[in-house]
């Protein structure tokens, strides 16, 4: 028998039931949230580096009542509107909005760029 994490990633016999814990999210329409769910061993550690982990209680609520700055910017982006079209209609084949899908495109790039100039 497999079990799948809610990370996606297939648990190991080492990893059992994984870590459950609860991390910071947002909803469709960009409010915070607590997502709850049991994690891989290395889905885990990458919410705790990304400071994306919420490990108390404490740490949920300040989660959801802060206002401060999450590190977001509005950016506008002049885009032709067949490119618009397209990145709408992948944006609904991923079930997500057309803004989470153009801000995972931007972090992308910009992580690859990164990459890039490390070599």
């Amino acid at each position: 028998m497999t079990i799948k994490a809610t990370c996606g990633h297939t648990l190991t016999k080492v990893e059992g039931l994984g870590v459950t814990c609860s991390t910071k999210g947002y909803t469709r329409e960009g409010e915070r949230t607590v997502r709850f769910g049991s994690y891989c061993f290395a889905c885990y550690k990458k919410f705790v580096c990304n400071n994306e982990a919420l490990l108390t209680e404490e740490a949920e609520e300040e989660w959801m009542e802060s206002e401060s700055w999450d590190g977001r910017e509005d950016l506008t982006l002049d885009l032709p509107d067949s490119t618009i079209y397209e990145l709408m209609k992948q944006a609904h084949e991923l079930d997500i909005t057309f803004n989470q899908l153009v801000e995972n495109i931007l972090r992308e790039e910009i992580k690859n760029e990164m990459a890039a100039k490390m070599v």
